[in-house]
């Protein structure tokens, strides 16, 4: 194909995607209300399809107040969350939150969903610290708080404190529900250290994994010295789990061997 034939066949292609695209898009020429928000002219539109059925992102063409919060760059739909994802241009108090400048999740009203607060905020009877990644809730989803990396918090429920980098499921009337973990910190709990991986908080009924460490049997929070401890030498094996009530004498634990009794707690062995 000579050359010159080749290059109009280019560029009819480019042509076409661009009028593609044109219909997909849409330039704001004045202020709007799209999906919900108010939109400031200028800002670009992209739709799911060409019918204009529902709304996948918009560009900001300057920090604008979108809902309750100044927003720059692009807004993008989640169709799992049902949330917005977008960049906050400054500090801002947002439903009771002071959320710090930089990515946040807004509800469909455009309502906080999620930021990272830039000052100690007090909910559920504790007070998170700067840097805690906040997910707001309702009544049929917990909420989210995740801790910075350097700062952990009092959990009065478990009469503890909870190690910097975890996270807590809260329900929307205060009840601490799980504490999870992307490195397994320990949590120390009625004496007994635990992984803060997987832990759950059922009324006040404790499962949880044990934490294991490598270290000497004199190290004072391994859990097989603690068992041996309360066991008086007659306990033995590496529970996977274990389940207590905050306020009782029992400890329950999963994967290990023995059984018995001492100095008034019981460590019952089921599984093998």
């Amino acid at each position: 194909m000579p050359f010159p034939v080749a290059g109009l066949f280019v560029t009819i292609g480019e042509i076409r995607s661009a009028v593609e695209l044109a219909r997909l898009q849409l330039t704001l020429d004045h202020d709007q209300t799209i999906a919900g928000l108010s939109v400031p002219a200028g800002s670009v539109i992209r739709f799911r399809d060409k019918a204009h059925s529902g709304v996948t992102a918009i560009e900001l063409p300057r920090p604008s107040d979108v809902g309750r919060a100044r927003l720059e760059g692009t807004l993008s739909w989640n169709d799992v969350t049902q949330t917005w994802s977008g960049t906050l241009s400054e500090d801002r108090l947002l439903d009771g939150l002071l959320c710090r400048a930089g990515p946040v999740e807004l509800e469909r009203d455009g309502s906080i969903r999620q930021c990272e607060i830039s000052a100690p905020y007090a909910r559920f009877g504790m007070t998170l610290p700067a840097g805690s990644n906040v997910t707001r809730g309702d009544a049929g989803r917990p909420w989210s708080l995740r801790l910075p990396p350097d700062a952990g918090l009092f959990i009065p429920v478990l009469a503890t404190d909870a190690p910097a980098g975890i996270t807590l499921s809260v329900a929307d009337d205060g009840r601490l529900q799980r504490i999870t973990s992307g490195g397994g910190q320990t949590i120390i709990v009625r004496g007994v250290p635990l992984n803060s991986m997987n832990f759950f908080l059922r009324g006040d009924q404790v499962v949880a994994a044990p934490r294991q460490t490598n270290g000497p049997a004199a190290d004072r929070h391994d859990f097989r010295k603690k068992t041996r401890d309360l066991k008086k030498g007659n306990c033995f094996g590496r529970p996977a789990f274990i389940e207590f009530t905050l306020n009782g004498s029992t400890i329950r634990a999963f994967g290990s061997h023995s059984c018995g009794q001492a100095d008034g707690k019981v460590v019952m062995a089921t599984g093998t």
